[in-house]
């Protein structure tokens, strides 16, 4: 008689508590776990796809955009009007994406607030940069205490490297920063 082909038996020979696990098998969710089962997701309109655009060319407008070029990264009526129909089938046939899409709205007010800040940052450095030039050269022109005399910059009129011939300028007129 020969013993039957059943599960072979291993001998667990390690000292102390058995090591956790490297993979936890996962159950699947039940009731009372706290999750909620999940919902159908519905199919996303054209508006919502087409402000998902519009959202994203804003957001990769404002790290990427040339100040010269006009609404650099931002999408055309055309554009828009070319992507949003295939867009939004290809979206209302995926769950994952139609989610994502759904979720539009937050990265529309995240990019418009983000917009409204960085616009406000940027033309307030801007003005506190004018009104520091302005306001240095009303001091020069009126004459500086620590200047040589009236309308002479800090330092007066003294002889320095490359005064009067560009040497040390920006440029060769001289009209540059000295370094």
């Amino acid at each position: 008689m020969t013993p039957s082909a059943g599960p072979k038996m291993v001998a667990d020979l390690t000292v102390g508590p058995a090591p956790i696990p490297s993979v936890r098998p996962q159950d699947p969710p039940g009731p009372g776990d706290g999750l909620l089962p999940e919902e159908p997701v519905p199919q996303v309109d054209e508006s919502v796809v087409r402000m998902s655009l519009q959202a994203l060319g804003g957001l990769l407008s404002y790290p990427l955009a040339d100040d010269d070029v006009v609404d650099h990264w931002r999408f055309t009526v055309r554009e828009l009007d070319d992507l949003t129909p295939p867009l939004t089938r290809i979206v209302n046939r995926n769950a994952r994406l139609r989610r994502a899409v759904i979720r539009g709205d937050e990265m529309a007010l995240a990019v418009a607030f983000g917009g409204y800040v960085g616009r406000n940052i940027t033309d307030g450095s801007k003005a506190r940069k004018v009104r520091r030039e302005r306001d240095g050269e009303a001091e020069v022109a009126e004459g500086d205490a620590r200047a040589s005399g009236p309308g002479v910059a800090p330092g007066g009129l003294g002889w320095r490297p490359g005064a009067g011939h560009g040497g040390g300028h920006d440029d060769a007129a001289g009209g540059g920063v000295d370094r």
